[in-house]
């Protein structure tokens, strides 16, 4: 008999990948300490939930990927998840489910979402615990800039240029209020995004502390990648997009193939970072719905909700003048890199 669910929801750029990696690969090692990680929803990321959840009218990537683009496609594949997903919970006889999906974060922004997804849920067990990391907005911003530079995005833009009501994606109190309004506040589950403050220092560990998971002996890592591109190839890398789109009239370029890769391994190193009067104006934008997480959570032993030193960033204006980012002896020789590598590539 089912007892709880765990619903890890992200946030997006917190580790989540490091943590499906983790329980897929040590299914059969949770199943038998009673803790069930789905396959039927799919094998490393539960990406059906949001899938599921999301509103009738959308058509996002998660639903082209599965063929559904009519509304009798979404309603079969709803309730193919929901027979999928009992299904296995009532064969595995296990005490706990976990699910994992940080587009649970990104993707469901209305209480109608997030209602859909605990209707999903709640014939299985009604105790649906609600895990969420949350990232100080402006780290959270230049990491998305980051994935966003390596899928294609050709425009220097760290902090997105919006009103409050478009963000969202970066609104820590606005997805809290909404989950806690739909689950029950006791129900949800904040823990900060500091690494530093990790137990023992590792992400797993962490979250095995934060949602009262086993930590069994034999599960493997993943082992650890460095994802991070140095500045001067995350600018080459948005130069690059220019001319190699990274989709062409809806395909996916066939030239780009391996380039994010190549220089993940072989140019990684200290990202970009924006003037730091950048930095605090976006954070500004924050700061009331901070204060209000803060005290909601009870973190009064803290004057704000992250800690709010900026040391990192440069204060000079011209901190993103291209040739201070990439000169041009860098970008030959980032170009000479994927030049060997590609000829190597061509040798019989």
């Amino acid at each position: 008999m089912v007892e709880r669910i765990v619903l890890h929801i992200g946030t997006e750029k917190t580790g989540t990948s490091a943590l499906q990696v983790y329980f897929h690969e040590n299914r059969a090692v949770y199943r038998a300490q009673g803790v069930l990680y789905p396959e039927t929803i799919g094998p490393v990321v539960h990406e059906p939930l949001a899938a599921f959840a999301a509103a009738d009218h959308k058509r996002d990537d998660l639903r082209r990927n599965r063929l559904i683009v009519s509304d009798e496609d979404l309603a079969a594949f709803r309730a193919e998840v929901r027979t999928a997903l009992s299904r296995e919970v009532e064969r595995a006889g296990c005490s706990t489910v976990l699910l994992s999906n940080e587009h649970c974060h990104s993707r469901l922004r209305s209480i109608e979402e997030i209602e859909r997804l605990r209707s999903l849920l709640a014939p299985i067990c009604p105790r649906i615990e609600v895990y969420v990391y949350f990232r100080r907005q402006d780290t959270l911003a230049l990491s998305w800039y980051s994935t966003r530079v390596k899928s294609g995005f050709k425009q220097q833009i760290f902090f997105p240029e919006m009103d409050l009501k478009r963000l969202y994606y970066f609104d820590h109190w606005k997805i809290y209020s909404q989950w806690a309004q739909v689950m029950g506040k006791e129900q949800v589950h904040v823990r900060l995004y500091e690494p530093k403050s990790f137990v023992n220092g590792d992400l797993i560990d962490d979250f095995a502390d934060f949602a009262h998971l086993p930590l069994p002996q034999g599960c493997v890592h993943p082992a650890r990648r460095n994802e991070s591109l140095s500045g001067a190839a995350t600018e080459f890398l948005r130069l690059f997009n220019n001319v190699f789109p990274s989709h062409i009239e809806g395909v996916r370029n066939p030239d780009r193939t391996g380039i994010v890769q190549l220089l993940e391994a072989h140019v990684a190193g200290k990202p970009v970072m924006p003037p730091r009067q950048q930095a605090l104006e976006f954070m500004a934008l924050f700061a009331e719905g901070n204060e209000k997480l803060r005290l909601a959570l009870g973190l009064t032993h803290r004057e704000t909700l992250f800690d709010m030193d900026f040391s990192r960033y440069p204060e000079a204006e011209n901190a993103l003048d291209p040739q201070e980012i990439l000169s041009n002896e860098e970008a030959v020789r980032i170009a000479s890199l994927i030049w060997q590598h590609a000829h190597a590539f061509k040798k019989p």
